[in-house]
């Protein structure tokens, strides 16, 4: 069960036994503050960094476990990155961002981070630290991300708000 106002502090070497079962504890915990049940997550090579799928979140381990060492050096740093990533994934699958591929995705991505922003202030944690990670995206981005800004302003955005 969810308690919205919780503080969710998980780490890789604490509580889960592994990092997928820290990734859906996150995805558990996000689905519990937006209300809505949580789809599967599927650890997968075949994406770069994580999207929402055919009713599916899938990431990739290997780049969560980097992104997770690259930019973490604490549990809660690790938790607001990992519950971060997982609530804007999870805001894509909610919304059908995939099925409506004629709604901008500049518009979807920042509807996604003002979720993750919302999550994170629910579960009391920083945005700060997924910020981080939307900087390191960003220098790598797609075409469909809107300029970091963009993004920053919306996680904040988010965060001053509760979904």
């Amino acid at each position: 069960m969810c308690y919205p106002g919780a503080v969710l502090v998980l780490t890789p070497l604490d509580p889960a036994p592994d990092l997928h079962t820290f990734a859906a504890a996150h995805l558990v915990y996000a689905a519990g503050i937006l209300r809505v049940p949580a789809p599967p997550l599927v650890a997968t090579p075949t994406v770069r960094n994580a999207t929402a799928r055919a009713g599916r979140i899938l990431y990739n381990p290997e780049w969560l476990a980097r992104a997770l060492a690259e930019h973490c050096t604490t549990s809660r740093c690790r938790s607001s990155l990992t519950l971060g990533l997982l609530a804007h994934e999870l805001s894509h699958h909610v919304r059908g961002d995939e099925h409506h591929p004629q709604e901008d995705r500049r518009t979807q991505e920042l509807a996604a981070d003002r979720v993750a922003g919302a999550c994170l202030r629910a579960a009391g944690l920083d945005p700060a630290d997924f910020g981080r990670l939307l900087a390191t995206l960003s220098r790598r981005s797609q075409r469909w991300h809107p300029p970091l800004p963009d993004r920053l302003r919306a996680l904040h955005d988010g965060y001053d708000q509760r979904p």
